[in-house]
């Protein structure tokens, strides 16, 4: 995983794709809390590009899966990051549920990873 990025109740990175094409460099894995949602493992296929001035990612608004982690109660940070490092540990050992929505996107998109 590449580019990850903390924000204040976020942490993505991404997964860079074998065979890019036009709409599909990347899928961005995604860990979030919400008030009432909980924290949630999201999955969507971007398409990145680097600028002069920086790096952007654009994608379909359609496309993406989520997956819930865990209960709606209070933000943490620790619990924030240590969800993030399960799924990139998944990711990793090609094991688990972020491995599997990972693996599901990429057959979908027509992508190897």
């Amino acid at each position: 995983m590449q580019d990850i990025q903390e924000q204040d109740r976020s942490i993505s990175g991404f997964v860079p794709v074998a065979n890019p094409s036009e709409s599909v460099t990347h899928i961005r894995v995604s860990v979030s809390h919400g008030a009432g949602r909980g924290y949630l493992l999201g999955m969507t296929p971007v398409a990145l590009e680097e600028k002069s001035f920086g790096k952007f990612w654009t994608c379909i608004l359609t496309k993406g899966r989520f997956h819930a982690l865990g209960d709606s109660g209070r933000f943490s940070q620790k619990k924030l990051r240590a969800y993030f490092e399960a799924a990139r540990g998944d990711i990793i050992s090609n094991t688990g549920i972020a491995w599997s929505m990972l693996d599901r996107m990429a057959t979908e998109e027509g992508v190897a990873l």
